[in-house]
């Protein structure tokens, strides 16, 4: 008996550690400049997948951490770590930032 209870909690807890997965999109573009290359990263969160906090009687934000680490090998060479914000808002919402960030000269011969 103690076995079938394990596999039926099993699955539950697939479901309930799935359920507190962030559901985020990256993409980039690289720019070369005449003093300096940069890179430009895209964020996508998906409202659905984070948790909104009252701000008010009828609104809620959410807010996701972010680290960006650009590597050479197994070096780090840059990183970014900043706080990114959904607007505040009465609804669920999908929100996106755009990250402009000078490349090291140390990554720009990969491409």
């Amino acid at each position: 008996m103690k076995n079938l209870r394990l596999l039926l909690l099993l699955p539950l807890l697939g479901w309930a550690l799935g359920a507190t997965a962030i559901d985020a999109g990256l993409s980039y573009a690289t720019f070369k400049g005449i003093n300096q290359h940069y890179i430009e990263v895209y964020l996508h969160i998906a409202g659905k997948s984070v948790t909104f906090v009252p701000v008010n009687d009828s609104l809620g934000q959410a807010g996701v951490e972010v680290l960006l680490v650009f590597k050479k090998g197994e070096e780090i060479v840059k990183f970014d770590k900043f706080q990114l914000n959904s607007p505040v808002t009465p609804r669920l919402l999908d929100f996106i930032d755009l990250k402009d960030t000078p490349l090291p000269t140390a990554l720009t011969n990969y491409w």
